[in-house]
């Protein structure tokens, strides 16, 4: 099927229906604006052994870009940039780069830290030039409670002999403290320090006792501090990891970190067979959804802590790691994923206290790119398709959140396997069995460090000396075209097992070199007593069954122990399926002073213009104005050529007499309207 027939089959899956009509009340004012949610990243750190081999400093002298050196301010144009997107909270050091961060090398005088010059204090100055609040990560694998404790008193605490840390600040230029309020214990540390030397890696446990040895020394320092403790990397709210966690923290987290990145591929290899079209609908259809995967956190966060800790999404985005046939993380598809989400983020029911965008300058994501260096030339910068959107919201919104009511058409999505869910009807189905259990016999066998034997119906691995990447084959499982299959066993583990990853992975029967699709269930080297785990291939079209596979990955060390498995079941579901998501989706809001009145308004249809009325009901409106932001193709990046851009600026609108507008809303486009008394 061709480009042109896929959208001209897609576009006809806009249901028919009513008008579409949005309403705003703003008759009645509701809960402010959370500015929180309006974050996000810089990365600033050593890459060594985390993205290779090699100490780079680039990012960590000048913020990937923000900081000018030499002239120890930040650059004009990207605090500009920052101002113009209404970046509200920034988060550092970065992501994985915070692995192996050594926060005193970025602290005290400038001269003893060339390698550093955008340090702790170069950081907090640039949020301040912004208007942003900061967010640091403490790092999970080279910071002890002692560093974290010292950190803490770096930034917040009087500088006087009783605090030496402060007195180093003072040195430095910076005698009065910062103040600095919000701290992310670790990132992702579910899934190691990577390559870093030596390899380490917490169990939910382990983890869990480190924030509360460092939550002791850094409160004693600072009780108006709050604290994050993380969820599992993209595994859902039932990884054994959470429920750990949420155990060992409940007492002393104020927030609960999870990171939601819509439609991850992974290499070339992972995106082959995966039609362009079909990925960025994909990301149309991800908010809701993920609106609903939130809900599944809040309920776990009560069940186990006991409280409504509020949630901090301090990464999202939409996961492209490739290149061909164009890297789509600077999609126009992610941008407006991205820009759409912060109105789900909005809502005080998701009770979201901040949000972080990955991210903000430069690097493998940034949203904007130009020189790192002071020096180097030309300096120009390139806008990608999410600036432009979520300038919209910097510039278009107001301090208060307002009702507003969409009637909208409905757009249908096929699903993309293992990434986001069937959208068609009217009301969420979930999935239910359509097997028994289709696990048939276990596999033994051994290869260089392990044995695999079985007895009894359980499953032992024996690891002597282990290292490396292994998948043997436990079980086949076919079970019949159309279904989505489910793993469930018990496992423990004894033995040196901590540096490892183990685990099953469920994968397609046709096998991972034809199809790529896979799940994995990791954490057997937790699971000191029988633990059940649980796992879900959403398979791919076709699909006739499962193989069932042991992960068994130590790249970075020698292990040796032993995993046992037992009550291995698999089974068949029938799809689950969400429904068909709104065309168009809106926020509104009012500004301080009530005499504006803010609406942002999401088509994500692909294809189709959408009319519809807008009522205004409680604000006399008297003009109107418009910004729409759109380009050719959700596949647009702006790499070469401004693709995507602010195509209308301020145009007026009519308004009757009843309050109300009439505007057809372009496909794939983000519209911002004033409306005042005047």
């Amino acid at each position: 099927m061709g480009f042109l027939a896929a959208l001209m089959l897609a576009a006809s899956s806009l249901a028919a229906g009513p008008p579409a009509r949005i309403t705003v009340n703003a008759g009645a004012p509701g809960a402010p604006v959370n500015p929180h949610v309006f974050g996000h990243n810089v990365e600033a750190a050593d890459a060594y052994g985390i993205f290779g081999t090699e100490h780079r400093y680039d990012q960590p002298r000048t913020g990937d870009g923000l900081w000018n050196p030499a002239l120890r301010s930040p650059v004009p144009e990207a605090l500009g940039f920052a101002r113009d997107i209404g970046m509200k909270m920034l988060r550092y050091p970065g992501g994985c780069l915070s692995h192996n961060y050594d926060w005193h090398a970025a602290a005290g005088p400038v001269k003893d830290r060339p390698n550093f010059a955008f340090g702790l204090d170069e950081f907090v100055a640039f949020c301040r030039a912004a208007g942003a609040e900061p967010l640091i990560t403490v790092s999970d694998y080279a910071a002890t409670p002692r560093d974290a404790g010292d950190l803490v008193e770096y930034l917040n605490a009087p500088a006087d002999r009783a605090h030496p840390w402060a007195l180093q600040r003072a040195a430095a230029g910076h005698p009065e403290p910062y103040g600095v309020r919000y701290f992310e214990m670790g990132n992702e540390s579910d899934h190691g320090n990577h390559d870093a030397k030596p390899f380490r890696k917490y169990s939910g446990k382990e983890y869990a006792k480190w924030f509360m040895d460092c939550a002791a020394r850094m409160r004693a320092v600072d009780r108006g501090i709050r604290m994050g403790a993380l969820m599992g990397t993209g595994t859902g709210s039932r990884d054994p990891w959470n429920g750990t966690v949420l155990d060992g923290v409940k007492g002393d987290a104020d927030f609960i970190i999870v990171h939601t990145y819509a439609v991850g591929i992974w290499g070339e290899e992972g995106i082959a067979g995966k039609k362009s079209d079909v990925l960025m609908r994909a990301c149309m259809a991800a908010g809701g959804q993920f609106e609903g995967m939130l809900g599944e956190y809040r309920e776990l966060i009560r069940k186990r802590s006991g409280r409504d800790l509020p949630l901090a999404i301090t990464e999202y985005n939409a996961s492209f790691v490739q290149e061909k046939p164009v890297p789509y993380r600077f999609s126009y598809g992610a941008a407006m994923f991205s820009a759409d989400y912060i109105r789900v983020l909005l809502k005080p029911e998701t009770n979201v206290l901040m949000a972080n965008y990955w991210h903000f300058v430069n690097g493998y994501w940034g949203m904007v790119r130009g020189p790192k260096l002071p020096e180097d030339r030309p300096r120009t910068w390139k806008m990608m398709p999410a600036y432009y959107l979520y300038r919209l919201w910097g510039t278009h919104f107001g301090t208060a959140l307002v009702a507003v009511e969409v009637e909208s058409p409905r757009v249908e999505f096929e699903g993309l396997p293992g990434q986001v869910l069937p959208a068609r009807g009217d009301r969420y189905v979930p999935a239910g069995p359509v097997s028994g259990n289709l696990v048939a016999g276990l596999k033994t066998g051994e290869g260089a460090g392990y044995r695999i034997r079985e007895k009894d119906g359980t499953l032992t691995v024996i690891l002597a000396n282990y290292t490396g990447e292994a998948y043997p084959l436990v079980a086949e499982a076919p079970g019949g075209a159309g279904n989505d299959y489910r793993v469930s066993f018990e496992a423990r583990s004894k033995g040196s097992l901590r540096n490892a990853r183990l685990g099953l992975s469920l994968i397609d029967l046709r096998g991972w070199e034809q199809t790529h699709s896979g799940t994995a269930v990791e954490g057997l080297e937790s699971a000191g007593k029988w633990t059940r785990f649980e796992g879900l291939l959403r398979s791919m079209p076709g699909c006739p069954g499962t193989l069932v596979a042991w992960r068994l990955l130590s790249p970075g060390a020698k292990i040796t122990g032993k995993i046992e498995l037992r009550n291995l079941e698999v089974t068949a579901l029938s799809r689950e399926t969400c429904p068909a998501y709104p065309a168009l989706t809106a926020s509104a809001s009012l500004s301080r002073d009530g005499n504006t009145l803010f609406l942002i308004v999401f088509n994500k249809h692909h294809a189709d213009a959408i009319e519809a009325t807008v009522d205004i009901v409680g604000f006399p409106a008297r003009t109107a104005r418009r910004w729409t932001v759109t380009g050719p193709s959700f596949e647009a990046t702006s790499l070469d050529g401004e693709q995507v851009r602010e195509t209308e600026s301020g145009m007026e609108m009519g308004v009757t007499e009843g309050g109300s507008i009439r505007h057809t809303f372009p496909a794939r486009s983000m519209t911002a309207v004033e409306l005042t008394h005047k």
